[in-house]
């Protein structure tokens, strides 16, 4: 994994590109891949297992980012792209990946908490529901 360089991923709406939200302090924990693949596994009455796999689908990628936001503003910008309402953004990370995501429905998927004894400072956990992967690992997306 290279070094993280601050300021190294940003959110900005999608398509166009503007409102860019970028972040004052990498992520701590970035979880872009670790999502399941798609199927099951069955077993049968002679004693056999079935595997369906559907492999990858981006629309089950899930992105977890936890970390500390250092600037007030960027938590407020934030803040605002979570309150918009069905609004998609470009996530954009240091891998020079490149996903449209929404804020994960159905789920607490924003949420700054005041770092004790800071009046800008917080820590958060944010859950980003992938709708297109734009671009995988500095080429073009696999699916």
């Amino acid at each position: 994994m290279p070094a993280l360089a601050g300021s190294s991923v940003s959110l900005r709406d999608y398509p166009a590109g503007t409102g860019v939200v970028v972040f004052s302090v990498d992520p701590v924990s970035y979880a872009p891949f670790q999502n399941a693949k798609r199927g099951s596994s069955h077993k049968v009455l002679s004693g056999s297992v079935i595997h369906q796999d559907m492999g990858l689908q981006q629309a089950d990628f899930l992105i977890n980012l936890q970390g500390q936001l250092t600037d007030y503003s960027t938590v407020q910008d934030l803040f605002g792209k979570f309150q918009a309402r069905g609004s998609q953004f470009e996530l954009r990370d240091w891998f020079v990946n490149r996903f449209a995501v929404v804020f994960a429905p159905g789920q607490a998927s924003f949420n700054p908490t005041p770092i004790r004894g800071s009046c800008d400072s917080f820590e958060y956990t944010m859950v980003l529901h992938v709708v297109r992967v734009l671009q995988w690992f500095s080429g073009s997306s696999p699916f």
